[in-house]
């Protein structure tokens, strides 16, 4: 048997007020993707999306088993890292090899990162490189920008059964000048108001067309009824017209056929 909707769900208010939500909802869904995809994505372009996501770890592994090769020179590895970081500077990452210690032996940008991260907690290191690791967490909840916050992999550098180092990849901080992130925090609030009106003016479009149907419904459903008396046989009932619009006419009209 087939299954008989509700009589609401028949009626013009109903079919455009679905209509209405269905399209408001599309609005919004549409807008939230557009924001998650632009506003929000913390990556440059796809390029560096796809770095990060797809290649870095596996790069990043096998440049800790080529640094891992006995024999290799400290002069030898710091031209792996420094070609490795050229290589990797259009994505805004830095690398930096540690002892088992913590202490840092070469990067690749030498001349910067030397002084700024001279070591890191050897037990916090192996606890990046275990496996298990949360990079979205924040070791260091003080200072958001610190270097461990900004940590994304952290491999290992055995030496037979024993760690000898660890190779450590990590962001680039972020260099804001004052007017800069005033800059930034103005455009964020000016978007966050700009959202908030667009939200108010939606809920405003969506009640004030819910109200409207529902007063042309119940205009339409009078005029229903009066054709539905006729039909069963009130010939002298008439539709109440006070109206000018279709709706009016279309009574007018009636009640002249009726006449």
């Amino acid at each position: 048997m087939k299954a008989r909707l509700p009589h609401f769900a028949n009626t013009l208010l109903f079919r455009i007020s679905a209509t209405f939500l269905l399209l408001l909802g599309v609005s919004l869904g549409g807008w939230y993707l557009w924001i998650e995809s632009n506003v929000f994505n913390p990556y440059a372009d796809e390029a560096e999306q796809n770095w990060y996501e797809d290649l870095a770890a596996d790069e990043l592994d096998a440049l800790a088993a080529r640094l891992a090769v006995p024999g290799l020179s400290p002069a030898e590895r710091d031209e792996f890292l420094v070609a490795y970081g050229a290589a990797v500077a259009a994505y805004q990452a830095e690398v930096i090899v540690f002892d088992a210690e913590g202490n840092q032996l070469a990067s690749s940008a030498p001349d910067s990162l030397a002084e700024a991260v001279p070591m890191v907690a050897a037990d916090l290191l192996n606890d990046m490189s275990d496996g298990d690791w949360d990079y979205g967490s924040y070791p260091d909840p003080a200072n958001l920008e610190a270097y461990v916050n900004r940590i994304f992999e952290v491999d290992r550098i055995m030496a037979g059964d024993d760690i000898a180092g660890y190779l450590v990849a990590s962001y680039a901080p972020v260099d804001l000048l004052g007017d800069d992130l005033n800059q930034q925090m103005a455009m964020i609030h000016a978007q966050d108001r700009i959202v908030k009106a667009l939200a108010a003016l939606l809920i405003y479009s969506a009640v004030t067309a819910l109200l409207i149907m529902a007063w042309t419904s119940a205009r339409v459903g009078k005029l229903s009824d009066g054709v539905a008396a006729f039909a069963g046989g009130d010939l002298a009932h008439r539709v109440h017209v006070r109206s000018t619009d279709e709706i009016g006419q279309l009574g007018r009209n009636f009640n002249a056929m009726a006449a």
